[in-house]
């Protein structure tokens, strides 16, 4: 399971039982001109750790594990298609490197 930012979860992977965690800034919107945007895979949390979560309710009311087919539904869909474009190389245990949201080769 990988946290898909950090106002929404759900499972990535639905075969694996594994919790993971990643924070993401958000996706620019046209008008907003030039910025970075980092995602991190924040590691993976044990049972416990998910018992422990607890939300600074003045900035978030829920959070929950979300599949890559349904982050569109819980966020902007040019977040989403960032995250998803990630995913591929966080299985294997690497960096991605996007420019406007496309994978970039390196």
């Amino acid at each position: 399971m990988r946290h898909a930012n950090e106002t929404s979860q759900k499972s990535w992977d639905s075969t694996s039982s594994r919790a993971h965690s990643s924070r993401s800034t958000g996706a620019p919107s046209e008008s907003d001109g030039d910025k970075i945007l980092f995602i991190f895979d924040g590691g993976m949390l044990s049972a416990e750790q998910v018992k422990g979560i607890r939300l600074q309710r003045s900035e978030f009311s829920d959070y929950r594990y979300v599949a890559a087919d349904e982050l569109s539904e819980y966020t902007v869909e040019r977040l989403a298609q960032r995250i998803r474009a990630v995913l591929p190389s966080q299985q294997r245990g690497q960096m991605a490197y996007l420019e406007d949201g496309d994978p970039v080769p390196h």
